[in-house]
């Protein structure tokens, strides 16, 4: 059995921690990645199974990030970290395909990772 490949944006370390730790306690393989400049750069490389996009410690926007990834026709499904719960228009706006708010390390993360990944 191979493992999922999932590239999680993130620069907050506690938040990367968690995440990285709840997703590979269900059987992803989790490639912590500090901001969007570095990801994008990776995947000229590397093709990941899903995307995980939270905090960029580099201010690179999230709708940004996305609009790049997508003009390199990557059709990764990306979920959007949030601390605080965001409106679903702006993520259906970024392309994003979910969004799943703090705490990171329950079940919803796992159950939406799983429900994108059996969809692609």
């Amino acid at each position: 059995m191979s493992l999922d490949l999932v590239f999680l944006v993130n620069g907050e370390p506690g938040a990367t921690a968690e995440v990285s730790a709840t997703l590979e306690e269900a059987g992803y393989l989790v490639w912590p990645i500090g901001d969007g400049a570095h990801a994008l750069q990776l995947m000229d490389r590397v093709n990941p199974d899903i995307i995980l996009l939270g905090n960029d410690p580099t201010g690179v926007d999230g709708v940004q990030f996305i609009a790049e990834l997508r003009a390199r026709e990557s059709t990764a499904p990306v979920v959007l970290l949030s601390p605080r719960p965001l409106p679903r228009q702006r993520a259906a706006l970024s392309g994003s395909y979910d969004i799943v708010t703090a705490p990171f390390g329950g079940p919803r993360l796992v159950q939406t990772v799983d429900r994108l990944r059996a969809a692609s």
